[in-house]
C-alpha cells in the first residue's frame, strides 16, 4: 500500500501544499494498473525472493527491457517488490500476494479487477450524467468469465471465510443451510466443518458447478454440501432452512429487490432460524479513511454494473425488521468496511 506518510508529508497535506488531486487523480490509477499488468503479463510470476536483473525478468516473460523496470518501480513503491540497482525480488507482501504458490494469493482478483472493473470505470461520465448504467454484469458473462469471476470471489473469501464462520451464531439443533448465490462454497463448508451435522446447500448457476465441485472435493464434503441450480430471486425456495446465507448479494440489488429477498428468506426460515448477510456496510468504519473508502468505492463500481450499492447498518437492520425478523444484529469484522448482519426469526 502507498502513501505512508511522514510526519512532515502529513502536515505538508493538511495544509494543501502537497497538491492530492494529483496523487489521486494520476498516481493511483496509475499504479493499481501498473499492478494489474504485471500480473496479467506474466511479470509477477518471474520474481521470486531471489533477486534478479530487470533485464532477465523482462526476457523471461517475453516483455520489453526497457519497460519492465518502470512497471516494477511501481510495484516497489507500492511495497510488493524490493529493489538492489537494477534487481528486484518480491517484498514479503508481494510473496504473500502475487506468487501464486501463495495460498493466500490475489492474482486471480487482480485479473478479474482488470477485466471488469477497469472498464466499467471508463464510462463513469456518461452514467453520472444519464444514471443508466453500462453492463448487466452477470448476464454478459462468458464461461470464461465466469471462471474467472468464481476464482476472484474465492480468492477474496479466503481472507475472511475463518473470521466469518466463526463470527456465525451455530446453535445446536441447526440442520440446513441454504447459501443463496454461493459460488465457490467456501463459506459453507467452512460452516458445516463447524457444524458436521449441517446440510447445505449452494443455490447457483449451473456455470459455477465445475469450481464448486473442486472445492467440494478438496475439503472432503461430499456428503454435505450439494450445488442446487436455479436464480434466487425467481426460483421459489424450499422451508424449514436454520440457515440462509445472502453472502456479497445485496450490494448488487436495488433497495426494493433486497426487501423481497430478506422477505422470501423469512418465509424459507424455520423460527429461530437466522438469514446472514455478509457484504460491505457503509457505516461501520467511523472516521477511518479506508474503512470508509472500500463502500464508497464498491458502491459506486456495483450501481456501475448491476444497479446495485453499498447499504449502511441501520438501513439493513430496518429491511430485515420489516421483513418479519424479530432482531437484526450487526457485527464489524476486521477487513475495512465489512460487516454482517444477521436476522433471526
Amino acid at each position: 500500500m502507498i502513501y505512508q506518510f511522514s510526519p512532515i508529508e502529513k502536515m505538508l497535506l493538511k495544509k494543501g501544499i502537497i497538491p492530492q488531486p494529483l496523487f489521486d487523480s494520476d498516481s493511483n490509477p496509475a499504479l493499481g494498473r501498473a499492478l494489474t499488468a504485471a500480473v496479467k503479463t506474466g511479470l509477477t510470476d518471474q520474481l521470486s525472493a531471489t533477486y534478479t536483473s530487470a533485464g532477465d525478468l523482462a526476457r523471461k516473460a517475453g516483455l520489453n527491457e526497457t519497460v519492465v523496470p518502470l512497471v516494477l518501480d511501481c510495484l516497489e513503491a507500492l511495497g510488493y517488490v524490493k529493489n538492489k540497482g537494477d534487481a528486484y525480488a518480491f517484498s514479503k507482501t508481494g510473496k504473500k500476494f502475487l506468487n501464486r504458490d501463495s495460498p493466500a494469493n490475489l492474482i486471480n482478483y487482480l485479473l478479474f479487477s482488470e477485466k471488469i472493473h477497469y472498464p466499467s470505470f471508463a464510462g463513469l461520465d456518461e452514467v453520472l450524467q444519464s444514471g443508466r448504467r453500462q453492463r448487466n454484469n452477470l448476464g454478459d458473462f462468458s464461461p470464461d468469465d465466469w471462471k474467472l469471476f468464481t476464482l476472484a470471489m474465492a480468492d477474496i473469501a479466503r481472507m475472511s471465510v475463518e473470521e466469518v464462520t466463526k463470527a456465525i451464531p451455530a446453535p445446536e439443533g441447526k440442520r440446513k443451510l441454504l447459501d443463496l448465490g454461493g459460488s465457490h462454497g467456501l463459506y459453507s463448508i467452512y460452516q458445516c466443518r463447524k457444524n458436521p451435522a449441517l446440510q447445505a446447500e449452494i443455490l447457483d448457476m449451473e456455470s459455477i458447478r465445475p469450481f464448486l465441485e473442486q472445492n467440494i472435493r478438496d475439503y472432503n464434503m461430499l456428503d454435505q454440501v450439494s450445488l442446487v441450480v436455479g436464480d434466487f430471486m425467481v426460483d421459489q425456495w424450499e422451508i424449514d432452512y436454520d440457515m440462509i446465507f445472502a453472502f456479497n448479494i445485496v450490494h448488487g440489488l436495488n433497495a426494493g429487490d433486497n426487501q423481497k429477498l430478506f422477505s422470501k428468506a423469512h418465509r424459507s426460515l424455520k423460527k429461530g432460524g437466522i438469514l446472514v448477510i455478509f457484504d460491505q456496510i457503509k457505516d461501520l468504519g467511523g472516521k477511518f479513511p479506508l474503512s470508509r473508502a472500500i463502500p464508497a468505492y464498491m458502491g459506486l463500481n456495483l450501481y456501475i454494473q448491476t444497479g446495485g450499492r453499498t447499504y449502511g447498518a441501520r438501513e439493513l437492520a430496518t429491511s430485515l425488521k420489516q421483513a418479519g425478523f424479530s432482531s437484526a444484529q450487526i457485527k464489524k469484522l476486521r477487513l475495512p468496511g465489512m460487516g454482517l448482519a444477521i436476522g433471526k426469526k
